[in-house]
C-alpha cells in the first residue's frame, strides 16, 4: 500500500510546491522526500541578504564587527596509493562526494 502526500512551501497555500512524493521507511518514522531527479547545484538559490540594523551582516558591511571570523575550504591532498585527492573526515565519511567539504578558520591555515 502507498500512502500519498501533497508538499506546499506555505502553510496556508492552496496548491503544492510540486509534484514530488514523499515516501515513509518500514514504520513510517522516518520519511524521504523525492523530487523528480532534479540536481540540487542547478536549483535557484538565496542570493542576497536582507541587511538590517543589528545583524552580522549590517555590522560586517559597515566595519563594525571587532572580530569576524573567516572561513575557506580546506584544500585536499592528493594520495597517490588512491590515485585521487582526498580530505581526512577522521572515519565519519564512508563514500566520497562532492558535498564533503571542510571550512578552516583563516588562524587555522
Amino acid at each position: 500500500m502507498t500512502a500519498n502526500y501533497l508538499v506546499y512551501t506555505d502553510k496556508g497555500a492552496r496548491v503544492p510546491r510540486t509534484s514530488d512524493a514523499c515516501s515513509p521507511a518500514s514504520w513510517g518514522t522516518f520519511f524521504t522526500l523525492n523530487d523528480n531527479g532534479r540536481d540540487p547545484q542547478k536549483l535557484a538559490k538565496v542570493q542576497g541578504v536582507e541587511v538590517d540594523d543589528e545583524s552580522v551582516a549590517s555590522e560586517s558591511a559597515s566595519g563594525e564587527l571587532k572580530y569576524p571570523m573567516r572561513f575557506s575550504n580546506r584544500e585536499p591532498v592528493f594520495r597517490e596509493d588512491l590515485g585521487a585527492y582526498c580530505l581526512d573526515f577522521g572515519g565519519r565519511v564512508s563514500m566520497a562526494s562532492v558535498k564533503n567539504f571542510q571550512l578552516i578558520s583563516s588562524e587555522d591555515q
